[in-house]
C-alpha cells in the first residue's frame, strides 16, 4: 500500500511540475509575440511639437489638415492642428514618391518615422555658400510650408534663403545654444480621413 501511495504521490508531483513548466513556456512565448508587435505612438500636433525630440527614429501616427503641398517637388506637405502655428512638415518616404497638390484642404492620418534636422553654424555656413554660389540644393533648405514659395524667382529665393539663414543665426545667439533642432515626419503611409 505504501508503494502505491508513493507512486501516486510521485505521479501527482511530476504532473504538477510538468504543468507549471508548460504554462511557463506558454507565458514566455506570449511575451515574445508581444515584443514583436511594434507600438506606434498616436500623437496630436501640439504634443508632437512639444515632445518630438523623444520620438526621433521612432514610428508615430499623427492627424492634421493638409495646409500646403510643395508644388515644385511634391516631396513635402505641411499639416496643421487647430492653428496655423501648429505646423508639421511631412516628407515623402521611399514608398510614397510625391504628394498630390489635391491633398490640400483634406484631413489626413500619417504614419512615419520622426526625423531631426540639426542646424548649427557649420550647417548655416554650408547653406550660405550654396545659396551664394547659385547651387542651392534641397539639402540645406529649411521649409516653412508657407504658400507662395513655389512660384518665387531665383533672385527672390536667394534673398529669402539668406534671410532665413540670418534669422537662424539670430535664434542661435539669442537662445545661447550651439544648435537648433527641427523635427519632421518621413511618411511611410497616409490616408485621407472623412
Amino acid at each position: 500500500m505504501k508503494k502505491s501511495f508513493f507512486k501516486l504521490f510521485t505521479i501527482i508531483i511530476l504532473s504538477t511540475l510538468l504543468s507549471c513548466n508548460n504554462n511557463q513556456k506558454k507565458t514566455t512565448e506570449n511575451n515574445q509575440n508581444k515584443a514583436k508587435t511594434v507600438e506606434i505612438a498616436q500623437l496630436n500636433i501640439p504634443d508632437f511639437m512639444e515632445f518630438g525630440n523623444k520620438y526621433v527614429g521612432k514610428k508615430i501616427s499623427i492627424e492634421g489638415l493638409v495646409e500646403h503641398v510643395c508644388k515644385h517637388t511634391g516631396k513635402r506637405m505641411f499639416i496643421i492642428g487647430n492653428t496655423p502655428e501648429q505646423r508639421v512638415q511631412i516628407t515623402a518616404g521611399k514608398n510614397i514618391g510625391t504628394f498630390d497638390v489635391a491633398l490640400e484642404g483634406n484631413k489626413v492620418k500619417v504614419q512615419g518615422i520622426v526625423k531631426e534636422k540639426i542646424v548649427d553654424e557649420a550647417y548655416l555656413l554650408k547653406w550660405e555658400q550654396e545659396v551664394k554660389s547659385g547651387s542651392n540644393s534641397e539639402n540645406f533648405k529649411i521649409h516653412d510650408g508657407k504658400a507662395g514659395h513655389d512660384e518665387e524667382s531665383a533672385d527672390e529665393e536667394v534673398k529669402e534663403n539668406l534671410q532665413k539663414i540670418n534669422a537662424l543665426r539670430k535664434q542661435l545667439k539669442e537662445k545661447a545654444v550651439d544648435h537648433l533642432s527641427f523635427y519632421s515626419i518621413e511618411c511611410e503611409s497616409f490616408e485621407i480621413l472623412k
